[in-house]
């Protein structure tokens, strides 16, 4: 009889074959039995706890079981093809709304928490150095929070301001009142203002005066009034109201015995058509010596100087104004004289005359 030995090298691959096999099924039978073992699964969906005792291994097949839908925005741990252990729990955070206003502009934006500085980031709203916001960077943001971006920019602006001169009146006692002169000529100053203007949205909001310059300082016109009312007089110390200066011419009754010219048509050359000797008054035409009792008769402007006036005429004496003529206009006055000869040699002067009282 021949007996056949089994070589040792055989029969030890042949043992961890079957040792090599054997971990291979347990292995699987584990892995089976792991997906068919139930599960105590706890959903935590936005601080509402649902358990749940389900046999479904993946995230998102519990979800379907449990009827719960997610918005693209939600926030899950595990993520939805994680796999679950035996006693799992899972976290929804659900996104809600915030809306951003900015540069004429409104958006939705959903969020699942993070503070305000950290959802313009998200959005891409970029803050400038002066822009505004109604909410503090640092605060948590919260459900349907509204949060506004005030754009702000500011520029200097520089105005050119004209300063009108003003009008300076100095008394002077020595000159009578009435009259006046000029002493300076007035000029309009120039000055520069310089402004910082904030604007928000595009809108002025305000401005700041920052600086003043004065390219050119105003020059006021200063004038001298006059406010004596006494003059002296041959007849002695005379209170006034006021005193002007007009240019005086002078004429004669117009009658033919005061030597005036009469032509073709019967009009003298003094009083033309009016050559009765008579004032446009009434009065008698006929000429004084200038004392008081005995006045001159000048024709004036009645809206200068009113019929009736009493005057003092400066080298003449006393006149009252008792007649008009069609050629004296505004501050202008005709002295009557006797005869036509004296009127001639009168001519034209300038004269003063004061408005008594």
């Amino acid at each position: 009889m021949n007996l056949q030995f089994i070589k040792p090298a055989v029969i030890k691959r042949d043992a961890l074959s079957i040792i090599l096999a054997l971990f291979i099924s347990l292995g699987f039978l584990f892995t089976i039995t792991a997906f068919i073992v139930a599960r105590d699964v706890t959903i935590n969906d936005n601080g509402k706890e649902i358990k749940l005792h389900t046999f479904s291994w993946q995230v998102q097949d519990v979800l379907k079981e449990a009827g719960i839908s997610l918005c693209f925005a939600d926030e899950i741990t595990p993520s939805l093809d994680e796999s679950l252990p035996r006693v799992a729990n899972i976290t929804i955070t659900r996104a809600y709304p915030v809306y951003i206003e900015f540069d004429g502009r409104k958006i939705k934006f959903l969020s699942t928490g993070g503070n305000v500085e950290e959802i313009l980031q998200e959005t891409g709203v970029e803050l400038g150095d002066l822009d505004e916001i109604n909410f503090e960077l640092a605060m948590e943001t919260f459900p349907h929070m509204r949060i506004k971006v005030v754009r702000v920019s500011q520029e200097q602006i520089v105005e050119q301001i004209t300063l009108p001169y003003r009008e300076i009146i100095q008394s002077n006692a020595s000159m009578d009142k009435g009259l006046s002169r000029l002493l300076q000529e007035g000029s309009n100053g120039l000055k520069e203002e310089t402004f910082l203007v904030t604007y928000k949205d595009g809108q002025e909001f305000s401005r700041e005066l920052i600086d003043v310059s004065i390219l050119q300082p105003r020059q006021d016109r200063i004038i001298e009034e006059g406010t004596n009312i006494y003059l002296a007089s041959r007849a002695g110390r005379i209170s006034f109201r006021r005193a002007i200066y007009v240019t005086a011419t002078a004429y004669c009754p117009g009658t033919p015995c005061a030597g005036c010219p009469i032509d073709e048509r019967g009009y003298s050359a003094c009083t033309g058509k009016y050559n009765d000797g008579f004032t446009a008054t009434g009065a008698k035409a006929i000429a004084g010596t200038g004392e008081k009792h005995n006045p001159h008769l000048i024709a004036v402007d009645p809206r200068a100087i009113p019929l009736g006036t009493k005057l003092y005429i400066s080298g003449y004496g006393f006149a009252v104004a008792k007649d008009i003529g069609g050629a004296i206009r505004g501050n202008r006055i005709d002295i009557l004289f006797a005869t036509h000869q004296e009127a001639l040699r009168f001519g034209r002067r300038r004269l003063k005359i004061y408005f008594l009282d």
